[in-house]
């Protein structure tokens, strides 16, 4: 027979336990809104965004975020989540950092020879935003370009993505790249840094606090960062496995369908593995893209990969095509112009070979 004493212990067990499993329910039901918020939020840009993402922060803590983000199953949502518990444990870091949106004004210059259609964004910026905030700031950059930035340039900010040697950033320039809604130089851009990915970014390190770029040309970091300088540690990062088959898959895609041509040159020199698939999305490209240019930048990578399979393919591209600077390309006695410098005016080849 159990005492009265021992009936009362259980009792209060029993109601702990009640109430533990109400706690936790309610839990349960607060991280589930809030991730289903999050879901429609990433579906907004510009102001609405902004706006959203304002009630979000003050009506969300530190470790529902966290919480959120580890339950989630969706790259763009757990992103969302790891930027809003970024600027929750770092708002003046956070308002600086989306205050500074690109290399304007940083004291670079375009040469002339790459004005105009050029890629144009500046990896003074990319180095300044990793020495200043360090690669943990990589949610919050990568929001602002996605959800936040609605007008106004955001290639610099692409090109910290790469700068910052972190693989989530590969699902955030796929999305970019694909997007047929941002302009080409975007998309262009954010293919550059996708490139960077696959072959592969060296470690960046430096034992001290620099309060200048690291790109030989002595440019100062802007005066109101200046005093966020710090030691720089980052181990070297290239794509492997079943990420960056899936990342090559998705350049097959977007080469035989964007409409820009300096993003399908782009997406052809990045495809760089000898894969059956890779080979025949080249092989294709090179015997019927509109463009020469970028088929002579199939046949440039036909050419590099190197195997029985893309010399076959070559061989069928040659005898598709009648150009004379892409039957060169196919030789192997010419290097197409690159894409960096624009879509080529005159002469789709390059003086280097």
């Amino acid at each position: 027979m159990m005492t009265r004493l021992g009936q009362r212990l259980l009792a209060m067990l029993l109601v702990s336990v009640t109430q533990q499993a109400a706690c936790v329910a309610i839990e349960d039901r607060t991280d589930t809104g809030l991730s289903e918020r999050l879901g429609r939020m990433v579906r907004l840009r510009g102001k609405r965004y902004v706006a959203a993402r304002s009630k979000v922060l003050q009506e969300h803590g530190v470790r529902e975020l966290e919480n959120t983000a580890a339950a989630s199953k969706q790259w763009d949502t757990g992103l969302l989540c790891d930027a809003l518990a970024y600027r929750k444990r770092q708002p003046e870091l956070a308002a600086l950092l989306d205050g500074f949106r690109s290399g304007q004004g940083l004291g670079t210059q375009t040469p002339a020879r790459l004005r105009g259609s050029a890629l144009r964004g500046s990896y003074h910026y990319a180095r300044a935003v990793v020495t200043c905030f360090g690669p943990e700031s990589f949610p919050v950059v990568a929001e602002n370009i996605l959800f936040a930035w609605e007008n106004g340039p955001v290639e610099d900010a692409v090109l910290a993505l790469s700068e910052m040697r972190d693989t989530r950033a590969v699902d955030v320039l796929l999305t970019l790249v694909k997007d047929q809604q941002r302009g080409a130089s975007v998309r262009a851009h954010a293919a550059l840094a996708i490139e960077s990915y696959l072959i592969g970014l060296p470690a960046w390190r430096r034992a001290q606090a620099s309060k200048v770029s690291e790109l030989g040309i002595g440019l100062p970091l802007p005066k109101e960062l200046a005093h966020l300088a710090k030691p720089v540690d980052l181990p070297a990062v290239r794509l492997k496995g079943l990420l960056r088959s899936a990342t090559m898959a998705e350049l097959c895609g977007v080469l035989g369908s964007d409409p820009d041509p300096r993003v399908r040159a782009l997406a052809a020199r990045a495809l760089c593995d000898p894969s059956t698939r890779i080979i025949s999305a080249l092989g294709a490209s090179l015997g019927r893209d509109a463009s020469p240019w970028v088929r002579a930048w199939c046949a440039r990578a036909l050419r590099r990969i190197g195997t029985g399979e893309s010399y076959k393919a070559l061989e069928v591209g040659r005898k598709a095509n009648s150009n004379a600077d892409v039957l060169k390309a196919i030789a192997g006695k010419a290097v197409p112009a690159l894409p960096e410098l624009g879509v080529p005016k005159g002469t789709i080849l390059s003086e280097r070979k």
